[in-house]
């Protein structure tokens, strides 16, 4: 499962709504008999750039959650996409790890 949430966040957020986007797809594409997939968590500049990977996917025919935030005006602050293997990973490649200090700010 590959997770992209937006770094523009509250530090205290980025964790949260991504946890969301997770929880949104594992509740509509994982059953309860699968082996608990890998996580991949990304992170992405803007709402913008979120925007335009959700449209990469669904041209991919990656499945895949949105996560709106109610409590932000209902904007999107993260995907979640998967189960993930084999080719369909390419699709993710343009996108970067979470960083640690990025981490840090959340853990502090």
């Amino acid at each position: 499962m590959y997770v992209l949430v937006r770094k523009d966040l509250p530090p205290s957020q980025i964790a949260v709504q991504a946890i969301h986007a997770a929880i949104e797809l594992a509740r509509s594409r994982i059953s309860p008999d699968e082996e608990h997939p890998h996580l991949v968590l990304c992170g992405v500049k803007s709402e913008l750039q979120l925007f335009n990977a959700l449209q990469r996917l669904q041209k991919a025919g990656i499945p895949h959650k949105p996560f709106f935030e109610a409590d932000r005006d209902d904007e999107l602050t993260a995907i979640a996409a998967g189960p993930v293997s084999g080719e369909d990973r390419q699709h993710f490649r343009r996108y970067n790890l979470l960083q640690d200090s990025v981490m840090e700010e959340v853990a502090a």
